[in-house]
């Protein structure tokens, strides 16, 4: 396996709970190759944080399980590594920023601290240097007056500043991959799009693929090069923004488009997707969306629709596309 970048295949990872299996990641596989931005879009509970958490090799123990699949970062499977190997690869080759971000960052810790930290562990710099290398981190990031922030505490800063801190703390070691799951959740409109603006700034500068994770569908296009829609552990639909936008194909993608908000249509024009998503420890063979889908017909609930190629690497998995046996 020689490609560069980053290529998930048949990616499954299971929950084994009280209640029984749950299959939050089902099979699923993508590529983002390096410098572009691939978006994993659905709605909460799809099973999005799961997949990140997956080729991380974070899931929680023990319940959380990697049944199968591959993972390969530049030519080297993640799942056939140690523990002790992955921690290497954390942080320095694969960097992460979440949604939240007080949770990341300690609050009786410093800023300055908190960025150094991956610096400190995988390059062993220190002193001076160290001290450095944070304030210039800080300061590609667009945080005001780096040398005295470095002694701020967290709740110091202001949300859309801590969100800062944790992608220059991400980005200390230069990593190949970025996973930005759910980054922009806690700001507010005007903030968010400031901070997308300084991601893609970032990338262009450092030249790292991104896994964008968000519920919110229209942010996609103004960030990501492809776009993975993923329902209930499983992508139905991808390709390239452009034609997922302009053609959707899989009933889920048409109703996302048509539930989520944008900033120049009203609240009115909007549709709620009826239902909810399945029980992960209850799936039945078909298609995970036909119980909501004005669409569906016997054999959606019968068996699963296969993958299938529309245009270029545009695909989806719907009977509306596949034709069953």
């Amino acid at each position: 396996m020689n490609s560069r970048g980053l290529v998930v295949r048949n990616l499954t990872a299971h929950l084994f709970t009280k209640r029984g299996c749950a299959r939050a990641v089902d099979g699923i596989s993508f590529a983002i190759p390096p410098r572009k931005t691939l978006g994993l879009v659905g709605e909460s509970g799809s099973g999005k944080s799961m997949a990140c958490m997956a080729l991380m090799r974070l899931l929680p123990k023990p319940a959380g399980q990697i049944v199968d699949g591959e993972v390969w970062l530049d030519g080297v499977d993640l799942l056939k590594l140690s523990e002790r190997e992955m921690q290497e690869i954390r942080g320095r080759r694969i960097a992460m920023i979440l949604q939240d971000p007080t949770s990341s960052l300690n609050p009786v810790l410093k800023i300055g601290y908190q960025v150094g930290e991956p610096v400190r562990q995988h390059e062993n710099v220190r002193g001076g240097p160290l001290r450095t290398r944070v304030v210039e981190l800080m300061r590609q990031v667009q945080i005001a007056a780096p040398e005295d922030r470095i002694n701020a505490y967290p709740h110091q800063l202001s949300g859309g500043m801590r969100q800062r801190v944790v992608g220059a703390a991400a980005l200390a070691c230069k990593p190949q991959l970025l996973i930005a799951d759910e980054p922009t959740t806690s700001l507010d409109v005007t903030v968010q799009m400031h901070y997308l603006s300084l991601l893609q700034e970032l990338q262009q500068q450092q030249q790292f693929g991104m896994l964008f994770i968000t519920h919110d569908i229209h942010l996609v296009p103004s960030i990501c090069d492809a776009v993975a829609v993923m329902y209930a552990g499983r992508i139905v639909e991808q390709g390239e923004v452009d034609a997922v936008f302009k053609r959707p194909a899989h009933p889920y993608t048409r109703a996302l488009l048509r539930a989520a908000p944008r900033l120049d249509e009203a609240m009115e024009s909007l549709e709620s997707i009826p239902g909810e998503l399945p029980s992960l420890t209850e799936l039945g063979p078909g298609c995970r969306f036909a119980a909501r889908c004005s669409k569906a017909s016997q054999v959606c609930s019968d068996a699963y629709p296969p993958d299938t190629g529309l245009e270029h690497d545009h695909r989806v998995n719907c009977w509306l596309y596949g034709q069953p046996a």
